[in-house]
C-alpha cells in the first residue's frame, strides 16, 4: 500500500510532458538595420529539442507584452510591441528559422528590449510556453554581438544624442514617431524629447511653447487692472517701479523702459495736459512726478511710431510681392520653354512603355466599409455576392502581404498571357469542343489580346489563320462558325474583326464585301432590325455586328442608308426604363446589350436618339464600391468580362454628351478601381484571364478583360494613358467602338490620299542612310526610322527593309544624336520576335553604349530595352545581364537625378533576379489513386470509392512523387538527388481537379535549393522546399 502511494505521488509531482519535445529558441540574429526598412528585423532560430518521445510541434512565437526603449539620459520608455506570428509545424530534432519585426521608422541608435514567448503545441493540445527576451542595440559603435559596425553614409555625423537625426545635420528626429507617442514633444533647451503632460481642469491649458499646464483663472483681472490706474499695485505682481523716487524711470520689466529722464521731466509735465486729455478724464498722481502724463506722452509717440512702422512693414510686403510675381514669371517661362523643348525633342523616338508615374491601389482596410450590406435578410443572391466578395478580399489580402516582397503581384503576366495565347492560337484544348460553331471567335479573341499585349506571331501562323477563316465563309456571303457552317452576324463580326487586325493584303482579300453586302440584307427586317442568321432570333447584337462590318469594310454611303433606314429608331426603342439597353424591345437592360445599342447608335451618328444621361447614371451604377469591376446587370456579381462591355460604353456615352468637336477631359467611372480588380482577382498564374477569383480561364474573359484594362488606361488620353502599378501593366489603345487596335485608322490618317506607300517610304529612308553624306540628314532619317519602329503594323516593313542594321550601325557611331535615335527604336522594336534575336545577336554593340554613355535618354532607352527583353523572356538573361551591367545599373541608380532611370533599373535588377521555375498542370484521377495505393500498400478509406468524389483525398507522397519528378527531368533536371525535403500539407488536394504544380530554382549550384507548391482553385494545397545535389553525367 506504501508503495502504491509513493508511486501515486511521484505522478503527481513530475512535468508527464518533459518526457516529449518542446520549442526553444536557439540563435538570435538581429539584422542590420536599412533606411527604408519598416522596423528592425529579428531572424530566430527555433528548435524542436529531442526529447523521450520526439513528436511534430505546431509553434508560435508572438509578443509577451511591450517593448522597452531606452532613452539618451538613461530612461525607459515604453514603445510598442514585437509582431511575430504561427509558424506552421516542425519536425523532431529540426530547425527553423523566423522573423519577427519591431515596427518603427526611427532605425538607428535604438537601444531596449522586447519579451516574447515561444508556445509549442503537440497533438494532444498540450501547450508549452518558453518567455524570451531580445535585447536590441542599433547605435553606430556596437551594432551586435559580433562587433558588425553599421557602414555609415558620406554625410553622417555624430550627434551625441539620440533623439537627433544623424544624416540630417544632427536636426531634430520626429519626437512622436520616435517613442511611439510616449514623448511627443521636443524641447530645445535640452535637446530631448519630453513627454506631454495632460492638463485636466476647469481652466487648465496647455502652452505648447513651455510644454507645461497653465492656469488661465491666474491670468490678470479687471479688478486689478483698475488698482493699478490707482497706484495700488503690488511690487510683488509684476516688479512695477514708481518714477521719481530712487529709482529714473517708471516701466514693466517684463516690457521696455519708458524714455523719463529728470531733465526732459518738465518739459513732459507742459506736454502731459493735451495727452492726459485723450487718454483719461482723470489724473491721479502718484508721488513727485505724473505718471499718466508721461504715459500719455509715450502712447502718442508709440501710436505715430506704429503707423509709421506698419507703412514701412506695408511698402516692403507690395515690393516683396512684386519681385516674387517677376521672379516667378520668369521661371515659369523658362520651365515651360524648356519643356516645350524637350517634348519637341523626344517625340520621335519616346517608348512606350517608359510611363514611370502610377496610379495609386486604395486601401483595402479602408474599404471594407463598402461591401455588401444585407440588411439582415439573407437570400441566394446575397450569399452570393458576399461569398464572391469575400473570395476578392482574399486577393486583396494576399496584394497587401505580399506588395513589398513580391513586385510581380501589381504587374500584368504577359509572359504566361503570350504562352496561353500562343498555345491556344495553334491547337485548343477538348473542353473547347462547345465552341465548334464559334471558331472565329476564338481566333478574335486571341488575335485581340495578342494585339493589346503587344505579341505578334510569325507570318506562316498569320497565313494560316487567314486561309481558315476563308474556309468559314459562306456562299451565301458572310462567314460561318466554321467551316461549312451557315452564315451567322456573330462570326461574321469576329472574322472581319480578326482579318482587320491581321491586315494584310491576303487578310483583305479574304473578306467578300459583295456577298457580305448580299447576306447583310438578307437577315434585315422591315423595321431595321436584324436577325442573327436567316430566319433567326432578333435582338440589338445583330444590328452591332450588321453596322460594325458594314462600316470596317466601308460600304458606300447610299447602300449603307438604305440597309440601315429605321436602324437607329429600332435600336432606342429596346432602351428600358432603367437606362440601359435589353436585347430587344422591353426586356431587361444588360451591360453587353447596351455596348451594342449605344455602338450601334454612335456609329450610325444617331445617339440622339436615347436618352443618354439616363444610360450614364445606369452604366456608372454597374461599377461596383468594393470589388472594383462592373456587373453587368442590376443585383449580379462582379464579372471580368464587363470592364470591356461597360466600361467602353461609358466614354462612348460621355463622348456622345460633349460632342464630336470637344475633347473629353475625364472619365466618370473609377479606372484605377477598374485596374485593381483586374490585376489582383482576375489573372491565372499560369495564363489567361478570369470572370472572377476561383473561375478557370478561357479565351472570351481574356480578351475582354484585357479590352476593359486599355479602355480604362487610354479612355482619357492615347498619349498619356493612366496606368496602375508597374508600367508593364500599359497596354495598346483599343477602339471602343469596334474593340480592334486603331493602328490602321491612324496610318490612313497620317499619309494622305494619293500619298507614298508605307512600305516604299521606310525603304527609301534606309537607302537614304546609306547614301547621304549629311549628318543632318542622317539624324532626321534615324529619328522617323524610330517613329515608324512605335507602331507594331510598321515590323514587317522594318524588316522588309533591313532597318535593323540601320539602327546597329548609328549605335556604333559617335554621334550622340544617331545614337540616341537608334536605341529608342530598338527600344520599340524588341518585342518583335524577329527583331530581339537580332538585337541579342549584336548586344556587345548596345551593352558598350550603355556602359560607356553619360547620355541620360541614351541610359534611359538602353535600360528600357533590356527590361522589355528580360520581362518578355526574349533573351537568356544569362547573356544579356553581364556584371559590368549590373555595375553600371548600380551607379545610375544611385546617382541619376532622373526618376524614370532610377526606376528602370529597380525594375532591371528585380527582372535579372527573377526565380527559374517549371509550372505543370495535372488532374488527379481515381485511377491515379488506385495505382498509387496498388504500389504503395496505402489503401486508406480517404482516397477510395467509399467516400463521396468531394471528400476523396490525394495521397501525399503522391503530390510529392509529382515535385520529385520534375525535379529529377526539368528542373534542375537529370542527375539530381534529393539531400533534404521541408513540406506541409495545407489543404486536402481532391481528384478531377485542376492542380498547378510549381517548382522554382533559387540558386543553381553544387548545392541548390527549390521551393515548391501545388494549387487549386488559388488555394495551396501543399507546399515546401528542398536541398538538391546537383550532378553531371
Amino acid at each position: 500500500m506504501i508503495q502504491q502511494l509513493l508511486l501515486l505521488l511521484y505522478l503527481l509531482t513530475m512535468d508527464i510532458r518533459s518526457i516529449y519535445g518542446s520549442c526553444s529558441v536557439t540563435r538570435i540574429i538581429m539584422r542590420v538595420p536599412r533606411e527604408h526598412d519598416i522596423g528592425l528585423m529579428f531572424d530566430l532560430t527555433v528548435s524542436n529539442r529531442k526529447a523521450e518521445k520526439a513528436e511534430v510541434l505546431d509553434f508560435t512565437v508572438s509578443s509577451e507584452g511591450i517593448c522597452t526603449l531606452n532613452t539618451t539620459n538613461g530612461e525607459q520608455v515604453l514603445a510598442g510591441s514585437i509582431f511575430g506570428g504561427d509558424f506552421g509545424s516542425i519536425e523532431p530534432g529540426s530547425s527553423i528559422t523566423v522573423s519577427l519585426v519591431w515596427p518603427t521608422v526611427s532605425l538607428y541608435n535604438r537601444v531596449g528590449s522586447c519579451p516574447i514567448v515561444v508556445s509549442s503545441v503537440n497533438h494532444r493540445n498540450e501547450v508549452n510556453r518558453t518567455q524570451q527576451i531580445l535585447y536590441f542595440d542599433t547605435r553606430f559603435e556596437t551594432l551586435d554581438s559580433n562587433n558588425h559596425s553599421l557602414r555609415r553614409r558620406k554625410d553622417f555625423v555624430d550627434c551625441k544624442n539620440w533623439d537627433k537625426n544623424y544624416f540630417r545635420n544632427c536636426t531634430p528626429l520626429n519626437c512622436e514617431e520616435l517613442y511611439f507617442g510616449k514623448r511627443s514633444y521636443y524641447n530645445r533647451t535640452t535637446e530631448q524629447c519630453e513627454a506631454v503632460p495632460a492638463c485636466i481642469g476647469d481652466g487648465i491649458q496647455y502652452d505648447f511653447y513651455a510644454n507645461e499646464c497653465v492656469d488661465t483663472n491666474n491670468f490678470i483681472t479687471d479688478e486689478e487692472i483698475e488698482q493699478l490706474k490707482q497706484g495700488k499695485f503690488d511690487n510683488n505682481y509684476m516688479e512695477l517701479h514708481e518714477y521719481g523716487t530712487s529709482q529714473k524711470s517708471f516701466y514693466y520689466d517684463w516690457y521696455f523702459p519708458l524714455n523719463a529722464d529728470k531733465d526732459s521731466e518738465s518739459e513732459s509735465e507742459k506736454e502731459s495736459t493735451n495727452a492726459n486729455t485723450i487718454f483719461s478724464n482723470e489724473r491721479p498722481s502718484s508721488g513727485s512726478g505724473s505718471m499718466w502724463n508721461r504715459l500719455g506722452d509715450l502712447r502718442v509717440v508709440q501710436g505715430i511710431s506704429l503707423i509709421l512702422e506698419m507703412l514701412l512693414i506695408l511698402l516692403l510686403v507690395i515690393i516683396f510681392q512684386i519681385l516674387c510675381t517677376a521672379v516667378t514669371y520668369v521661371v515659369v517661362c523658362l520651365s515651360l520653354l524648356g519643356l516645350m523643348e524637350l517634348i519637341a525633342t523626344m517625340k520621335p523616338y519616346t517608348v512606350s512603355s517608359a510611363h514611370i508615374d502610377e496610379l495609386l491601389f486604395r486601401n483595402f482596410q479602408q474599404i471594407k466599409n463598402l461591401k455588401f450590406d444585407d440588411e439582415k435578410v439573407s437570400t441566394i443572391s446575397s450569399r452570393e455576392q458576399q461569398k464572391t466578395e469575400d473570395s476578392v478580399e482574399k486577393c486583396f489580402d494576399r496584394f497587401e502581404q505580399t506588395q513589398f516582397l513580391n513586385p510581380r503581384v501589381t504587374q500584368l503576366n504577359r509572359i504566361e498571357h503570350h504562352k496561353y495565347l500562343d498555345s491556344m492560337l495553334r491547337a485548343l484544348p477538348s473542353h473547347y469542343q462547345c465552341l465548334d460553331s464559334s471558331r472565329p471567335w476564338c481566333v478574335y479573341w486571341i488575335l485581340q489580346s495578342a494585339q493589346l499585349l503587344s505579341l505578334t506571331f510569325d507570318e506562316q501562323t498569320l497565313n494560316g489563320v487567314v486561309q481558315f477563316l476563308t474556309k468559314c465563309r459562306a456562299p451565301t456571303g458572310g462567314f460561318g462558325g466554321g467551316p461549312g457552317q451557315y452564315a451567322h452576324l456573330a462570326p461574321t463580326y469576329a472574322a472581319v474583326n480578326s482579318l482587320c487586325i491581321i491586315g494584310t493584303k491576303e487578310a483583305y482579300s479574304a473578306i467578300d464585301r459583295d456577298s457580305l453586302i448580299k447576306f447583310l440584307f438578307s437577315v434585315r427586317d422591315a423595321d431595321g432590325s436584324f436577325r442573327l442568321h436567316v430566319d433567326g432570333e432578333t435582338d440589338v447584337r445583330g444590328a452591332y455586328c450588321a453596322i460594325s462590318c458594314a462600316k470596317l469594310v466601308n460600304i458606300p454611303d447610299p447602300l449603307l442608308k438604305e440597309l440601315f433606314a429605321g436602324s437607329g429608331d429600332w435600336i432606342a426603342s429596346c432602351q428600358t426604363y432603367e437606362g440601359g439597353f435589353g436585347g430587344a424591345p422591353d426586356l431587361e437592360a444588360h451591360g453587353g446589350y447596351t455596348f451594342c445599342g449605344i455602338a450601334s447608335l454612335a456609329l450610325l451618328n444617331e445617339a440622339d436618339k436615347c436618352d443618354k444621361k439616363a444610360l450614364l447614371q445606369w452604366t456608372l451604377r454597374r461599377q461596383m464600391s468594393y470589388e472594383g469591376g462592373f456587373q453587368g446587370r442590376t443585383n449580379k456579381l462582379v464579372d471580368g468580362c464587363y470592364s470591356f462591355w461597360v466600361g467602353a460604353t461609358i466614354p462612348i456615352t460621355q463622348a456622345t454628351l460633349v460632342g464630336t468637336d470637344k475633347s473629353m477631359e475625364q472619365t466618370f467611372f473609377d479606372i484605377e478601381a477598374l485596374q485593381e480588380y483586374i490585376l489582383l482577382c482576375c489573372q491565372k498564374a499560369n495564363g489567361g484571364l478570369i470572370d472572377k477569383p476561383g473561375k478557370p480561364q478561357d479565351l472570351y474573359h481574356t480578351c475582354y478583360t484585357l479590352s476593359g484594362v486599355s479602355i480604362a488606361q487610354h479612355s482619357e488620353s492615347a498619349q498619356n494613358p493612366q496606368v496602375l502599378g508597374d508600367m508593364i501593366n500599359e497596354l495598346l489603345p483599343t477602339h471602343p467602338l469596334f474593340n480592334i487596335p486603331p493602328n490602321h485608322k491612324h496610318l490612313k490618317r497620317k499619309t494622305p490620299d494619293g500619298g507614298i506607300d508605307r512600305r516604299e517610304y521606310i525603304g527609301h529612308l534606309v537607302d537614304e542612310y546609306y547614301t547621304s553624306t549629311n549628318v543632318e540628314a542622317l539624324e532626321q532619317v534615324t529619328a522617323n526610322l524610330a517613329n515608324f519602329a512605335y507602331d507594331p503594323i510598321n515590323w514587317p516593313h522594318l524588316h522588309e527593309a533591313d532597318a535593323l542594321d540601320v539602327f546597329v550601325a548609328s549605335v556604333d557611331t559617335q554621334n550622340q544624336n544617331l545614337q540616341l535615335h537608334a536605341i529608342a527604336a530598338l527600344c520599340n522594336f524588341c518585342l518583335d520576335r524577329n527583331a530581339a534575336k537580332f538585337i541579342i545577336d549584336n548586344i556587345t554593340i548596345i551593352r558598350r553604349l550603355f556602359l560607356h554613355s553619360e547620355h541620360s535618354g541614351i541610359v534611359l532607352h538602353s535600360l528600357a530595352l533590356h527590361y522589355q527583353l528580360l520581362s518578355a523572356g526574349l533573351a537568356n538573361k544569362q547573356l544579356l545581364i553581364s556584371p559590368e551591367f549590373l555595375k553600371r545599373v548600380q551607379h545610375w541608380r544611385s546617382e541619376s537625378n532622373d526618376a524614370r532611370i532610377v526606376k528602370l533599373c529597380q525594375l532591371c535588377k528585380q527582372a535579372q533576379s527573377k526565380l527559374q521555375q517549371v509550372q505543370v498542370i495535372k488532374r488527379f484521377t481515381q485511377h491515379d489513386l488506385e495505382t498509387f495505393a496498388q504500389f504503395t500498400g496505402d489503401y486508406n478509406y480517404i482516397h477510395t470509392k467509399d467516400i463521396p468524389v468531394e471528400e476523396r483525398r490525394v495521397h501525399g507522397a503522391l503530390l510529392n512523387a509529382v515535385v520529385a519528378g520534375i525535379i529529377g527531368t526539368r528542373l534542375p533536371g537529370p542527375g539530381t538527388v534529393v539531400l533534404e525535403q521541408n513540406f506541409k500539407f495545407l489543404k486536402p488536394c481532391r481528384i478531377e481537379t485542376d492542380t498547378v504544380v510549381t517548382v522554382r530554382l533559387l540558386n543553381s549550384r553544387k548545392i541548390s535549393t527549390v521551393e515548391y507548391e501545388c494549387r487549386q482553385n488559388d488555394d495551396v494545397v501543399f507546399a515546401g522546399s528542398a536541398k538538391l545535389l546537383t550532378r553531371s553525367y
